[in-house]
């Protein structure tokens, strides 16, 4: 890992019967803390995660500029959480501009916080839910369905 310090929890649920903390290795548990979920049978779950100014900007529109690292200063926490959240996803989804802006960038995990690849993948291979979905989602032969092909953007 490396030397972040971690992530201060502003608010938390206390743990209930009714909760679900998805399990995380150690070291990214010690940064992130508690990744806990209600649980909804037979419903997905949708998280949203971007950055934005106070103001609610989100690009600034500048080419070459038009990610959010601009907006959060390349934040290596923000990197932390969004590795997080892809390593569990069954889907990442972005928008139009940000997708044409950068064409080449993956959505994974391991792409966006390269330091922490090796602890996302523990999560990923993980046994339970949080795995079987990271696992589908890297490896769409593992559902039975076959791996989409490339996309390119026009």
């Amino acid at each position: 890992m490396n030397t972040l310090t971690p992530l201060e929890t502003l608010y938390a649920r206390e743990k209930d019967t009714e909760s679900k903390d998805l399990p995380l290795p150690p070291d990214l548990l010690t940064l992130y803390g508690r990744l806990q979920f209600l649980p909804h049978p037979h419903r997905p779950y949708i998280i949203g995660n971007f950055v934005t100014t106070l103001d609610g900007v989100v690009s600034l529109g500048i080419a070459g500029h038009e990610g959010g690292g601009d907006i959060s200063g390349f934040n290596q926490h923000d990197h932390l959480v969004m590795g997080l959240l892809r390593a569990i996803a069954d889907a990442v989804i972005v928008g139009a501009g940000t997708l044409r802006a950068v064409p080449q960038h993956r959505w994974t995990a391991a792409y966006i916080a390269p330091a922490y690849a090796s602890v996302y993948q523990e999560v990923a291979d993980a046994p339970g839910e949080a795995g079987a979905a990271a696992q589908c989602h890297r490896n769409r032969s593992r559902c039975g369905q076959p791996r989409p092909a490339d996309l390119s953007v026009r």
